[in-house]
């Protein structure tokens, strides 16, 4: 999930009235007026607006001129949908645009099968409150942390003193993600059908495309795969931290300090590959990720924040 809303307070100058706007579906060809309205990451999938059923653009316009614009994406289920993003100009927020293509977004949706739409946002932005405000007059559940998000350099981070434990307990090895094997990764995924071990927003399988080959390493217990640290390249100099795992039912007095070591290693290679800054997240629902966040990560970072999310049951 990844929406923000840009409603932030309106330039001053005189607004149109609501009335004056109009809302539609955009299609193929893609108007490309909008594309400066969503995320980069999203262009292709408003490229594909009337072509795709599972893509929901809703442009707002005034005497034909684009003002706002309204994304969404159907999953493959068909009965949910995450709202990408909203967008309104500067000029024309604070005059029900953005509620307008809220609403306009949750008909189309419904129309289409869906029942359940969500979406996330950074907290702490200037839009947060204005973000908030227009999913609760909207009718949204109350919003949810959903991520802690910290973000640190080669500076800040190389202070922490655990940095300096690299070597795991006796019996574990730390290796190149790239070393394990295609009868471990199988391993991993029985296993996960046996017992459920992994979140399954947390399993290899889900990251390992395109893992930066420098940050991403293995931990082997005895032979077998117990944990993983997966990373992913942003920029040049930005690194992802996408993916840390450690088997719970590991001895506590060995499993803590084997994934502080597989931490410390990853930022180490991280490093040394020339990266400058390092982004960390974890789901807030993941009590123990937080807590060993809060106790390593967090007094070390440069910035930390949240992301949340919110949702609506369009049946209702």
């Amino acid at each position: 999930m990844s929406f923000v809303a840009n409603l932030r307070t309106a330039m001053h100058g005189v607004r149109e009235p609501s009335s004056a706007y109009s809302y539609h579906l955009l299609g193929q060809p893609a108007e490309p007026h909008y594309e400066f309205m969503t995320f980069p990451a999203f262009t292709a999938q408003l490229g594909a607006a009337g072509a795709d059923p599972r893509v929901v653009a809703v442009g707002a316009s005034l005497l034909g001129r684009p003002v706002g614009l309204a994304l969404s994406g159907l999953l493959p289920s068909g009965n949910s949908a995450l709202l990408h993003s909203i967008f309104v100009l500067p000029e024309h927020r604070r005059s029900g645009v953005g509620t307008a293509l809220l609403a306009a977004s949750e008909r189309a949706l419904a129309d289409r099968g869906c029942r359940y739409v969500s979406g996330g946002y950074v907290a702490g932005r200037p839009s947060t409150v204005a973000v908030e405000r227009l999913l609760g007059a909207g009718g949204w559940d109350p919003p949810e942390t959903r991520m802690l998000l910290v973000e640190s350099t080669p500076e800040a981070i190389l202070r922490a003193p655990w940095m300096l434990r690299r070597e795991p307990p006796a019996g574990f090895q730390i290796v190149p993600w790239v070393e394990i094997t295609s009868a471990e990764r199988r391993a991993i995924e029985e296993g996960q059908a046996e017992r459920a071990w992994v979140p399954g927003d947390l399993l290899p399988s889900q990251w390992e495309q395109g893992a930066d080959p420098y940050g991403s390493l293995g931990l082997r217990y005895r032979r077998e795969v117990v944990g993983w640290m997966l990373t992913h390249r942003l920029d040049e100099r930005r690194a992802r931290f996408s993916s840390g795992w450690i088997r719970p039912d590991l001895p506590r007095r060995a499993r803590v300090p084997a994934f502080v070591a597989l931490l410390a290693e990853s930022i180490s290679r991280i490093v040394a590959a020339g990266y400058r800054h390092g982004t960390w997240s974890v789901f807030a629902r993941n009590a123990g990720m937080v807590a060993l966040t809060n106790r390593h990560i967090l007094p070390y970072a440069t910035s930390s924040t949240e992301t949340r999310s919110s949702a609506k049951n369009l049946a209702r």
